[in-house]
């Protein structure tokens, strides 16, 4: 594991310390300077981080509740390397949290803030079209950390923040060996700039931003069938626990 350069001191605070280990493992990581599937020994990165063994391995801990780290039993603890099988899976998992915050978003946010939205994703449109891959992650993940900041929800809003960095690390990994139909992904942003733009509603919104993350579309209640009466709470059952 090649370290990368440090010349802070030991914190005495452990809070302190188990952040800063947090944050610079993590910031390596997102950086490049860690790559996925690299091996983090105990020893080099008390070498490099400067401090003692407890602070690192909770900092582990926390990263790889969040999925940046893989953590084997007695063998191993390395970055995590998603596969390009799982691709689709993480495409989802972002997909729900997206179109969670874009269907709750959308009916509230204000005209500026929608003209910025879109200007992103017209952004990611312009680095597709030159090929810029780079760019148009960089467009794409700043519209959803805007929307982030638009969405109402605040449980939803803290859920997206514990889990969209570790899950967007792994989404990018696992489509980095996937052959991508660019063409394919323009459309579908397209139609999600067109519709955002036009402010057509939620459930518009809502629908380009699924076929985005490649989920299923929702129809309404026939998607869950009948919805039977609740027994807990209908009348008859209130009087059969009152007798």
């Amino acid at each position: 594991m090649p370290l990368p350069q440090s010349n802070l001191r030991e914190v005495k605070v452990p809070g302190l310390v188990r952040e800063r280990a947090y944050s610079m493992i993590r910031d390596a990581i997102l950086t490049g300077k860690l790559k996925p599937g690299e091996r983090l020994e105990d020893a080099e990165l008390q070498t490099w981080l400067g401090m003692s063994r407890t602070p690192i391995r909770q900092a582990l801990l926390a990263l790889t509740s969040e999925g940046f780290v893989e953590t084997a039993p007695q063998s191993h603890t390395r970055v995590a390397k998603a596969r390009a099988e799982d691709a689709s899976g993480y495409l989802q998992a972002v997909g729900v949290l997206v179109t969670g915050m874009t269907l709750l978003a959308d009916p509230v946010m204000t005209p500026g803030q929608r003209t910025e939205l879109v200007a992103h994703l017209i952004g990611g449109l312009a680095a597709i079209d030159r090929g810029d891959r780079q760019g148009f992650i960089a467009q794409v993940t700043q519209y959803y950390t805007d929307l982030t900041a638009v969405c109402p929800n605040p449980f939803l809003v803290r859920l997206v923040e514990q889990s969209a960095k570790g899950l967007g690390f792994n989404l990018v990994v696992a489509f980095a060996d996937v052959s991508i139909d660019w063409a394919a992904v323009r459309v579908q942003y397209e139609a999600l700039a067109r519709s955002l733009k036009a402010g057509e509603g939620g459930a518009s919104t809502e629908e380009a931003t699924r076929r985005i993350f490649g989920l299923p579309p929702f129809d309404g209640a026939s998607d869950f069938g009948t919805v039977e009466p609740d027994p807990i709470t209908s009348d008859r059952s209130r009087e059969l626990r009152l007798n």
